[in-house]
């Protein structure tokens, strides 16, 4: 196994078990604490998408680097752009869409 195949596995791992303690924080609430299950929830959520962005981001520079001169500071730009676009239409899609 390669030193990217361990430390794919690593990242895989975190993941999962940040995931897991958010969940596992609205199984052992007591009492029916709904901004407590929302913080947990929030917090397993927030921590997926953190990996995510981190994972797709340096590949999404080396594809733009491609499409843009690779030292320039373009593909950077252009991909951190095209996250927050995407996070903003997700936002508008969750405001109109009950």
């Amino acid at each position: 196994m390669g030193n990217s195949t361990l430390f794919a596995f690593c990242i895989t791992f975190v993941a999962g078990a940040a995931t897991s303690l958010g969940a596992a924080a609205a199984f052992f609430i007591k009492k029916k604490d709904f901004k407590t299950l929302a913080l947990a929830m929030s917090f397993s959520a927030g921590v997926m998408v953190f990996v995510s962005f981190c994972d797709i981001l340096p590949t999404a520079v080396e594809f733009l680097g491609r499409a843009f001169e690779p030292s320039s500071a373009a593909p950077r730009a252009a991909a951190l752009a095209m996250f927050f676009a995407g996070a903003l239409f997700a936002g508008v899609i969750d405001a109109f869409v009950p």
